[in-house]
């Protein structure tokens, strides 16, 4: 029953009922208690509840005003901000056409000297001799091009929805509800603003954070590629995490952790564990036996729960994506054997000082039949 509904009741009974004013009087002040009680019934919230603010028939005006102005504002500027995107795109169109007319093809990706300071495109085997490696878990990817690190962390997230009803008056009341649920994210949330201030927090601290690391050197035939022409490639490919992965984890960590779907499981609270307690262990010393009696403090973290299926507040989920050796290619400016953007000038004669726009290097990672990314940087 709304209160809206509860007051139509009222008035029907209050002038229809023959009573006793005495009685009247009574009920009246034992509506006005009910009607208070029922509009706070209406502003609370399932799973977190509420908070309600109402405006009036002249606030409603002075909004509407508001909006007028600021959809007249928004159109002002709508304006140019159109005419400046069209003209970037026409520049941008202007330098692709001339990046297909200057564009000179390198066969074998060899490093030729006639080439200095032109524009090229080089198709090639992207290769390296190192091993990618995760430094602080110390998991080995091998000879890959790139490794990543992915962490998500089991948190409490707060939700809200609102609603807009008018009442009695031609007043307008707000109602924002609050609901809370736990998930994975891979980033903090911070319980602190929360509506709820009694709701638990989540943790402060996490024992690893995101991360990512590339092979160096990685060549090009006879060319070398740079971080910046590496971060051009994202073509990740999943990298499972094994049991095997578990002897190279630092000791604090390597008793508690679980592996689930390749995927690599941190209970909470782990976020005390000293990730440079102890060297990296060798792959053999995974079948060696474990000593119970071992990290008594970090082991009284880990439960019999599956962490994948079970998860509590806190606990960390590590995966891991990598790109690996492979066909590339690439349009950017030869210097000495390696790779920078291309300036274009705006007229002839003009230097690199005087550019009018910068071309810079298109990377794409190949796969047998199709081009599986492509990446450009302005």
């Amino acid at each position: 029953v709304s209160t809206q509904s509860f007051f139509f009741f009222f008035f029907f009974f209050f002038f229809e009922m023959p009573s006793p004013p005495l009685c009247r009087l009574s009920l009246l002040l034992l509506t006005l208690v009910a009607t208070s009680l029922l509009s706070i019934a209406e502003a609370q919230g399932p799973g977190g509840g509420s908070s309600s603010s109402s405006s009036n028939y002249f606030d409603r005006l002075r909004d509407s005003f508001y909006d007028a102005l600021l959809g007249i504002l928004l159109v002002s500027i709508s304006i140019p901000l159109l005419w400046l995107n069209e003209g970037k795109h026409i520049k941008m169109q202007r330098l692709f056409e001339f990046g297909q007319k200057a564009v000179i093809p390198v066969e074998d990706a060899k490093c030729q000297s006639q080439n200095q300071g032109k524009l090229v495109h080089v198709t090639g085997q992207a290769d390296t001799t190192t091993e990618v490696r995760d430094p602080d878990l110390g998991i080995n990817a091998g000879r890959q091009l790139r490794l990543r690190r992915e962490v998500a962390m089991y948190q409490w997230v707060e939700h809200t929805t609102t609603s807009t009803k008018e009442n009695w008056g031609g007043t307008k009341e707000t109602v924002t509800k609050y609901s809370y649920s736990s998930e994975w994210k891979d980033y903090p949330v911070d319980s602190s603003n929360f509506h709820t201030p009694q709701f638990p927090s989540n943790p402060p601290a996490w024992p690893v954070t995101s991360g990512s690391w590339d092979a160096v050197p990685v060549t090009l035939g006879e060319f070398a590629l740079s971080g910046q022409i590496l971060s051009m490639l994202t073509n990740w490919q999943n990298r499972p995490v094994t049991e095997r992965d578990v002897a190279a984890l630092p000791e604090a960590m390597r008793h508690v952790v679980q592996v689930h779907d390749s995927c690599l499981y941190i209970p909470a609270n782990s976020e005390k564990i000293d990730l440079h307690a102890e060297t990296t262990p060798t792959v053999g010393d995974h079948h060696r036996d474990r000593d119970p009696d071992h990290n008594s403090d970090q082991l009284s973290s880990l439960t019999l729960r599956r962490m994948d299926q079970q998860p509590q507040i806190g606990d960390v989920r590590v995966r891991y994506e990598l790109i690996p050796v492979g066909p590339v290619s690439l349009i950017a400016r030869q210097t000495h054997a390696g790779f920078v953007g291309y300036r274009v000038a705006k007229n002839k004669g003009e230097d690199d000082g005087e550019a009018a726009g910068l071309l810079n290097g298109t990377v794409k990672a190949l796969s047998t039949s199709r081009w599986d990314d492509e990446f450009e940087s302005h």
